[in-house]
């Protein structure tokens, strides 16, 4: 939801390319609809995360059982303190004004934080979970990959 709009409804843009408008565009507009950046950017597939190493998380370099996993997120509504539209996110970083769960595998992950990545626009969202022993007994992906909600 823009940091503008208070209440959920409808959101309208527009946009003009070599001075050609296009025809405006309006959307439905929720307060959260959370989504997990991919590795192939489609939102499906592998969840773009990374290892407490820094590397890349994936089938040949899986977490393991009580390290922290770094995720990517968009779509995670308000924060606090709250943030504006095409704001940079600076420290302390904003974290999600509404409860985050994460589910590895069906398995549900102990959230350790859900903050804002410090520099680049705010809407992209940094959430550190722990892996579970349950969640990363299997070194192929889990039928149902990683999920979050709020």
């Amino acid at each position: 939801m823009p940091a503008r709009q208070d209440q959920p409804g409808t959101q309208a843009s527009a946009a003009e390319y070599q001075n050609q408008a296009a025809p405006p565009l309006t959307k439905a507009v929720t307060a959260v609809a959370p989504a997990l950046f991919t590795l192939n950017y489609t939102g499906r597939g592998q969840a773009a995360a990374l290892n407490p190493n820094q590397l890349p998380n994936g089938p040949g370099n899986p977490a393991t059982p009580g390290c922290n996993l770094t995720l990517f997120a968009t779509g995670m509504g308000k924060t606090s303190p709250p943030s504006g539209d095409g704001v940079v996110a600076t420290q302390p970083p904003p974290v999600a004004g509404q409860p985050v769960t994460v589910t590895i595998g069906g398995v549900n992950a102990t959230l350790v934080s859900a903050t804002a990545v410090v520099g680049p626009v705010s809407g992209l969202m940094e959430i550190t979970v722990a892996v579970t022993f349950q969640s990363a007994v299997s070194r192929r992906p889990p039928a149902s990959g990683v999920a979050i909600s709020q």
